[in-house]
């Protein structure tokens, strides 16, 4: 039961606890007792209790969705957050069976060097996390590196991504469980010293300044889905985005329900016009395609020069659409969320251009995928990235608070501001470094305002030409077979036990 308490423990290094060094402390407990087992089932099911610990924990806010949203019974909703987690914690249970692998090709013997251990320890986790990127859809959440939010080793982000932060922060803890002597505390001090200053280097700089906002309303999910209250519900986002002289206004995801043509038809009817800034505003894309209606989660800019649609491509399972409906479908109606049948988007997407600002969008869940918003800013080449969502199906949970702590990561990587909307979330606007200049909480109304330039010059992150938590773990790889071959090997020190 160690492990498993040692994965709860693990998600309490997020937000909005920020206990990053217990974090620290749970990996290194992870690392202690997978280094103990001798057998690859007795590694997975070490690695998997951990997992349950972490995903019941890091995940809980699931349960506010299915039981406030889905109107589903307490027991119900707890069962399957309860599933849900087991099923993903199938994936942790990973890092066993790569830790041991990695040894066993590594070496001839049962014996190994420490440094093998860490590296292998390190190996493991990295590709664990980037399996998460693609397994059952994708759901990288969670992910270690993003407890160096208020640490110095923040930088480190520009340099690697996410991946990089959670390999550094492996082979930390490990390393300092495996502390001998002075010369191994002073290796690892010296170690820390130069991350910490190489994650202070600034990659990009400021240019043109652009006054934009962004407006949260703390609407209720019941109210904002009354089409009764339709027009109040646009007043309110209109009234808020007039208190501020800005060039752009963001509202959030699904901020008024309706198809873009019905936006449209209210900015022209309940706006003043011309219109004197532009607006990006979240609703849904209705199409009738080769006689079959669909229904795009979208994010629209509207000025008085054209009307330019950005529509989801990345949707979330069992949220936005049903896997394997044929199976689930009908189990899942019983919960008649309103947005489960929505299209993702496979085509082109047009770019959001607002003067010589390079809009880089992404909605909600789209934000947590690190090369999916790299390789966007790449065909682009954006200026600004911009996220919506809706995180009040989470409720007073600590969902949105791991939500907007991802949405920072992705400014420090790609070394661009970031303005976020959420309707009942955390709005926000965040500089290239991943500072909060000014935000709101989860249930206050109002408006984010400042001011954001077009930036210069682009990150080590930014160039990377594949996924970089497959990058690292490659050249971690690497590095261990090129010290086995070349003097560090085997030795009686340290059993399988140590």
């Amino acid at each position: 039961m160690l492990v498993f308490f040692a994965g709860a423990i693990y998600s309490t290094g997020f937000e909005p606890f920020n206990t990053w060094p217990l974090t620290i402390c749970s990996i290194a407990v992870l690392f202690y007792v997978i280094a103990s087992t001798e057998t690859y089932k007795d590694a997975f099911l070490v690695a998997w209790l951990f997992g349950i610990g972490k995903y019941i924990v890091g995940v809980s806010w699931v349960y506010v969705s299915i039981h406030d949203h889905g109107n589903a019974h307490w027991l119900i909703s707890g069962s399957l957050v309860l599933g849900l987690s087991l099923i993903f914690a199938l994936t942790v249970g990973l890092v066993g069976l790569l830790y041991r692998l990695t040894l066993r090709n590594l070496a001839l013997d049962a014996r190994y060097n420490t440094i093998f251990k860490v590296l292998a320890f390190a190996i493991a986790w990295t590709l664990y996390e980037w399996t998460l990127t693609w397994i059952f859809g994708g759901f990288p959440w969670l992910l270690a590196g993003y407890v160096i939010t208020h640490t110095p080793l923040y930088g480190l982000a520009a340099i690697g991504g996410v991946s990089l932060a959670s390999a550094v922060l492996v082979v930390l803890a490990s390393s300092a469980l495996r502390i001998r002597n002075w010369r191994h505390a002073l290796a690892l001090a010296v170690s820390l010293v130069v991350l910490i200053l190489v994650s202070h280097i600034e990659w990009t700089s400021p240019g043109q300044p652009h006054n934009v906002a962004a407006i949260q309303t703390a609407s209720a999910i019941s109210q904002k889905w009354d089409m009764a209250r339709l027009n109040d519900t646009f007043d309110r986002h209109v009234t808020l985005s007039l208190d501020a002289d800005v060039d752009l206004v963001l509202w959030p995801e699904s901020a008024v329900p309706v198809s873009v043509e019905r936006n449209l038809q209210l900015i022209q009817e309940r706006m003043p016009q011309p219109l004197d800034r532009a607006y990006l505003i979240g609703q849904f894309d209705v199409r009738e395609e080769s006689g079959e209606r669909k229904i795009y989660n979208s994010l629209t800019l509207f000025d008085n020069e054209e009307v330019l649609v950005y529509r989801k491509e990345k949707l979330v399972p069992f949220g936005e659409y049903v896997p394997f409906a044929d199976v689930f479908g009908a189990v899942f109606d019983f919960f008649d969320f309103p947005m489960s049948r929505l299209v993702a988007e496979t085509a082109e997407q047009p770019r959001l251009q607002l003067g010589d600002l390079t809009v880089v969008p992404s909605i909600c869940f789209e934000i947590i995928f690190s090369s999916r918003v790299s390789e966007q800013m790449t065909s682009v080449g954006g200026d600004l990235l911009v996220n919506v969502s809706e995180d009040a199906w989470f409720g007073n949970s600590i969902g949105p608070h791991q939500h907007f702590q991802v949405a920072r990561m992705r400014a420090v990587e790609q070394g661009r501001y970031l303005l976020r909307s959420a309707n009942r979330g955390i709005t926000a606007l965040v500089d290239p470094s991943g500072g909060v200049v000014s935000m709101l909480p989860p249930s206050e109304s109002g408006i984010v305002a400042g001011t954001v330039h077009s930036m210069s010059g682009r990150t080590p992150f930014s160039y990377l030409p594949i996924d970089s938590g497959l990058l690292i773990a490659i050249m971690l790889l690497l590095s261990a077979a090129a010290l086995r071959q070349f003097g560090i090997r085997s030795t009686p020190r340290f059993s399988d036990r140590d």
